[in-house]
């Protein structure tokens, strides 16, 4: 005979909290198959990454990503730029 099944109990934020970390490790699975101009796989930059990089805070970066089309939300609470994406951004920025 088969094994009975085991119920698993878990508190809401238990429950929140593995479905974001699937929510994540999906869109970044998702987010590795993109390649950038040269034909290469691109960076993904967690916020942190792209606020060290343009000397701006985080909150800086998650208010201006929503303009962005090289930002990806992987969550209410996780952020990822491209890192190709930001280069383009910043070189477009430069005065001539």
């Amino acid at each position: 005979m088969s094994e009975p099944a085991k119920i698993i109990t878990l508190t809401l934020g238990e429950l929140e909290s593995l479905l974001e970390r699937a929510a994540e490790r999906g869109a970044m699975r998702a987010l590795a198959g993109d390649q950038s101009d040269n034909g290469c796989a691109d960076r993904w930059l967690t916020a942190e990454e792209a606020a060290t990089r343009l000397n701006v805070t985080t909150g800086w970066i998650y208010r201006h990503a929503e303009k962005w089309p090289f930002a990806r939300r992987l969550s209410r609470k996780n952020l990822r730029v491209s890192e190709a994406g930001l280069l383009r951004w910043i070189a477009a920025r430069r005065p001539s």
